[in-house]
């Protein structure tokens, strides 16, 4: 027999067993940063740049970029930068005073698409190596 609260919604049988919670799979950090060596500084980022890490790439090239200083980026590892980010990039290489650059190295496909779609004149104080002019 069958007693109240042992039924599904629709009353016309028992609850299913539900199974225990399964962890979901450990990722990698969608976001990596790192120092690298080079003769003007560098740093190397890995993952995606989205919504998710706006906060920490902002941070990361600020710090890297620091009081009038300009800095190589390796791109190589970078999966996908939104529309954001790449702002966010523009936005702290224009801070930059004069003479001093921000270098991209290896851009993901997509950084170049946004910055041609948004910036089509270019960003003086952003220098894309291997850019198509």
């Amino acid at each position: 027999m069958v007693k109240r609260g042992d039924c599904d919604r629709n009353g016309t049988g028992p609850l299913p067993r539900l199974s225990p919670a399964i962890p979901p799979p450990e990722q990698e950090e969608p976001f990596r940063v790192t120092a690298h060596g080079d003769s003007l500084g560098g740093m190397r980022v890995a993952g995606v740049i989205d919504a998710n890490s706006h906060d920490a790439w902002e941070r990361a090239l600020r710090q890297a970029t620091g009081p009038g200083a300009g800095i190589h980026l390796d791109l190589a590892e970078v999966e996908f930068i939104d529309s954001r980010g790449v702002a966010v990039l523009v936005q702290v290489a224009s801070g930059l005073p004069d003479g001093y650059r921000i270098v991209v190295r290896h851009p993901p496909r997509c950084l170049r698409r946004i910055m041609q779609a948004l910036w089509p004149q270019g960003v003086p104080a952003i220098v894309i190596e291997g850019a198509v002019p």
